[in-house]
């Protein structure tokens, strides 16, 4: 489980970093879960992956405000006051300075809700305005949300309210967090890492004790067996790891990132999107992409099977294969992600200059708890610079 206050620290030391940019100009970061049903799966949030890597769950109708005097304040409902306070360590660091002050509170009805953001974040604003001495200063109040992310429920819509009164009542500016909160996940400890690790542990697991041998029978055999009924069985293992002889992998621990894709014949559909159809698997070219999830870690593999290969289809496979290992000479500390795209398209320019408006648009992508970060993809125009500790 992760440690609140440590991970408080590294968003408030980022926050107040050199090189933070829009960042430290926030007087707040808010940031708000609703609920979700019964039948619905909480999906891919950075509000849910931030409470995954801070809090250790995914807590539903629970806000955190990050504040700019040092101080964070958490709402969640009160049967959860006591797992999160549990986050805390008994005793702060001797260096842990610069800790913020954390304070955990637990509602139960609208009232109390509304009270809360009454007291942490109103009272908060109008003393800043207060302290503010000329207009100026007044109107540059910022508020940093998730802006872009869609949750339901009561609870929501009371955060929603307050986001917006901020721009009302303090004449605010609000603004989506999504790049500075993304930054500062971006970098794993050597716990995550190792999630990670779990993670592909188990994915390749998958790939050599099951579906391989099973796609050779398939396909010797002529059975019939289509894209979605190889997906199904292959979901099972990735799930439950001691049917591929992982045993050292709890099972409770163990989810997928997504369905996995099966495709094969001549059309094919790279999108992580994709689904397994009906038709039966064919020889000639069979796409596989599929990705073990670990406490929450994400994994993400795709491998070609190509079956007796034509003269040309292995010339363009070796040809991807030197941008794939010219990509990764790229993929360092340092380097920038866009490096990373514009030597793999280099590498296909110097094989096969027609290969190269065939290239996606992105190789690639950070990952974690979130599957695809999208602040972090390895295109043309991210700037962003690779650091020690990434996947």
């Amino acid at each position: 489980m992760p440690d609140l206050r440590d991970r408080a620290v590294r968003i408030y030391e980022s926050w107040n970093s050199a090189d933070s940019g829009v960042f430290a100009e926030y007087k707040g970061v808010f940031v708000y879960t609703g609920r979700v049903g019964v039948d619905e799966e909480v999906g891919y949030f950075k509000s849910y992956a931030l409470y995954t890597w801070l809090l250790g769950g995914e807590f539903q109708e629970t806000a955190i405000l990050f504040r700019s005097d040092n101080t964070m304040c958490i709402l969640c409902p009160n049967d959860h006051v006591q797992q999160i306070q549990a986050q805390l360590p008994s005793q702060p660091e001797a260096n842990s300075s610069a800790a913020p002050k954390i304070e955990i509170s637990g509602w139960k009805s609208e009232s109390d809700v509304n009270n809360w953001i009454q007291l942490n974040l109103y009272q908060y604003l109008d003393s800043i305005k207060q302290q503010s001495h000329d207009d100026q200063q007044r109107s540059a109040l910022k508020l940093g949300v998730l802006s872009k992310e869609k949750h339901s429920g009561m609870f929501c819509d009371l955060c929603l309210d307050c986001v917006a009164a901020v721009g009302e009542k303090y004449s605010g500016i609000v603004e989506n967090a999504n790049e500075h909160i993304a930054k500062v996940m971006a970098i794993k400890d050597e716990n995550e890492q190792s999630r990670v690790k779990r993670a592909a542990l188990l994915t390749c697991a998958v790939y050599k004790n099951y579906l391989i041998p099973e796609l050779e029978t398939i396909l010797d055999e002529e059975q019939k067996v289509s894209h979605e009924q190889l997906s199904t069985e292959t979901e099972k293992r990735l799930v439950d790891p001691a049917l591929v002889q992982v045993k050292k992998l709890k099972s409770s621990l163990c989810d997928t990132c997504y369905l996995p894709i099966i495709q094969s014949g001549t059309k094919f559909d790279l999108r992580p999107s994709a689904v397994s159809n009906s038709e039966n698997i064919s020889g000639g070219c069979v796409i596989v992409s599929m990705g073990a999830r670990y406490a929450y870690y994400c994994s993400n593999t795709s491998r070609t099977f190509l079956i007796d290969p034509s003269d040309e289809q292995e010339k363009c496979y070796q040809a991807l294969m030197d941008a794939f290992d010219a990509a990764l000479e790229q993929l360092k500390p340092g380097k920038l992600c866009c490096d990373v795209y514009n030597a793999a398209q280099e590498s296909l320019r110097n094989s096969d200059e027609t290969l190269v408006v065939k290239l996606t648009k992105n190789v690639g992508f950070l990952m974690g708890i979130e599957f695809r970060e999208s602040v972090f993809l390895l295109n043309a125009k991210t700037t962003k610079t690779i650091e020690a500790g990434m996947v």
